[in-house]
């Protein structure tokens, strides 16, 4: 594009000299994907996503998370590496959480013709990475390169190979990768039609994102002064909660409410007896998982929550289990909410921009007026 504006130079009047370099300027630095149409929850998310974030490797994610908290809010990390803000300091204890991690790989070794051998971080289906662009963290920055298998697609991750472009071990090497490396998809948001998304690891990047908007909120109009309120963005969820357990059993909240995606079914090709909500149509208050069976009071109290902030609720029964049960175990008592979407752990997942709005408004009315039982 530089290229093009020198040769219109030659040819064209100088006035227009600055204007043209200006424009070419703009074109190389936009970002891939389509963005930039001044729709903030969008581009929070996609800041989200962007950021690389293997479970294990959060760390680049809760950077960005503590970019955008609001002005004067105190956070910690703790010993498990989950980043916490905390609002009040009352005797009743309630907490969010909201998983900073994603799926991907990590080096299992190098072959002689010097490409990867890699190891599944989290569950997915692995045929869906096959031919998709990865960045390798090396001891030298980031390595770029792409994800092939053999004939077929693959069913295991043991059958795919990253190709970095080398020829032998030995140049692979040289790029400063090494055996547990993290490796990560690469990322983008793609606007749809209407305010709709798509992208890989929304799952639980707009998770991270309700709980900033609704921090906003709780920062400008804060909950009572009979309660603290703590926003966990915890690590290592996609591979067994591990961040969650620990903040649960270590601080044992009175309730503890996951922000996660709902993985719906709502598709032509799906059997919409288990998971339906409609995308666009609210956040979903998860009733029933694997993990725990909500109470009818709770359902009525969210509902009378959510008619107060204006949102309306779905009410969802799923599979799976969610970040809030690492507690169960300690007799804490938990919840679930999220927003539907399609495509849970793939390159695609796709979500309606106002589920997140409502759901913001939802976490910052309950941590004002949700009581005990």
């Amino acid at each position: 594009m530089i290229g093009m504006a020198r040769w219109f130079c030659l040819r064209w009047p100088a006035a227009l000299v600055p204007v043209l370099l200006l424009a070419a300027a703009l074109a190389s630095a936009a970002p891939p994907g389509r963005g930039g149409n001044g729709d903030e929850p969008a581009e929070l998310v996609e800041r989200l996503v962007r950021a690389r974030g293997l479970s294990g490797f959060e760390g680049p994610v809760r950077e960005q998370v503590a970019a955008l908290l609001p002005a004067g809010l105190a956070s910690e990390t703790d010993k498990a590496g989950n980043f916490i803000v905390r609002i009040g300091n009352g005797p009743y204890r309630i907490a969010f959480l909201a998983h900073l991690d994603e799926l991907g790989f990590t080096v299992q070794g190098i072959e002689p013709d010097g490409r990867l051998r890699v190891t599944a971080v989290g569950r997915f289906l692995p045929s869906l990475l096959q031919g998709i662009p990865v960045t390798v963290e090396g001891d030298r920055g980031p390595v770029p390169g792409v994800v092939v298998a053999g004939a077929g697609p693959a069913r295991e991750a043991s059958e795919l190979r990253v190709d970095l472009g080398t020829l032998d071990a030995a140049a692979t090497r040289a790029l400063g990768v090494k055996a547990g490396a993290p490796v990560v998809p690469e990322k983008r948001l793609d606007r749809l039609a209407g305010r709709r998304v798509a992208g890989r690891s929304l799952d639980d990047r707009v998770g991270c994102v309700a709980l900033l908007l609704a921090l906003r909120a709780l920062a400008a109009a804060p909950p009572p002064a009979d309660r603290t309120v703590s926003f966990v963005f915890d690590v290592r969820e996609e591979i067994g909660l591990q961040g969650a357990q620990a903040y649960l059993l270590g601080e044992r909240p009175d309730l503890a409410i996951a922000i996660d995606t709902f993985v719906s079914t709502e598709s032509p090709v799906e059997d919409g007896r288990l998971a339906r909500a409609a995308l666009g149509g609210g956040p979903v208050f998860r009733a029933i998982d694997h993990s725990y069976a909500a109470q009818a009071e709770d359902l009525g109290r969210l509902q009378e929550i959510a008619a107060r902030a204006g949102v309306t609720l779905q009410v969802g029964v799923t599979a799976g289990y969610n970040d809030a049960s690492a507690g169960a175990y300690a007799g804490v008592r938990m919840l679930a909410l999220g927003w539907p979407q399609r495509a849970a752990h793939s390159q695609a997942e796709t979500m309606e921009l106002a589920d997140l709005e409502g759901l913001a408004r939802l976490v910052a009315e309950v941590a004002r007026s949700y009581g005990k039982p």
